[in-house]
């Protein structure tokens, strides 16, 4: 028997991981100004929760990757808007779904997890130490390193080559400049 599979639902999911994507870009070109006007700061709020919601429709479930990450943006949207509850729910919300997913979840996940949970206790709580999240970074470094190392050797004896490597050497010094830039405004 042929299982029916609707057709708008398909391109609904299409569309809303489109969106996700852009919104989730846009939100983090705000997140990283170092100043946003009060538009941009709604702005930017508005863009990290949209793309939260979008990626339950994009990906049929409220519990995945893009959702863990989608809340680590709203943490951090919320940090860079002085929110302290909002930040610190978001920041909970992505400790939790990190806990739940039981596959795909990977250190720089972590790490970010870890980092709203910070800015987010930063926020509510006052400084506390710098030294395991920095740590957690420095550690992140070596691990992607030694990774990229193991991955490099098995492109080439496959014979492709190795083109993600700069898109992850980006988001790594992002993410390790963000955290230094964090920890000299203690």
């Amino acid at each position: 028997m042929h299982q029916y599979r609707d057709p708008n639902r398909a391109d609904a999911q299409l569309c809303a991981r489109a969106l996700a994507i852009r919104l989730n870009n846009r939100a983090w070109d705000l997140i990283e100004r170092e100043h946003r006007s009060i538009a941009e700061t709604d702005e930017m709020l508005d863009a990290a929760h949209a793309a939260r919601e979008l990626w339950a429709i994009a990906t049929g479930s409220r519990s995945n990757i893009e959702r863990l990450r989608a809340h680590q943006a709203v943490a951090c949207a919320h940090y860079r808007a002085g929110h302290r509850e909002a930040a610190l729910h978001a920041a909970r919300l992505a400790d939790i779904e990190e806990r739940s997913l039981s596959r795909g979840v990977t250190q720089f996940d972590h790490v970010m997890t870890m980092v709203a949970m910070h800015l987010a206790a930063l926020l509510n709580f006052g400084a506390p130490s710098n030294d395991v999240l920095m740590d957690m970074v420095e550690h992140l470094g070596r691990e992607a390193r030694r990774q990229r190392v193991v991955a490099a050797h098995f492109m080439q004896r496959e014979g492709r080559g190795d083109r993600g490597r700069d898109a992850h050497d980006r988001e790594l010094h992002r993410v390790g400049e963000s955290v230094r830039e964090q920890a000299a405004h203690q």
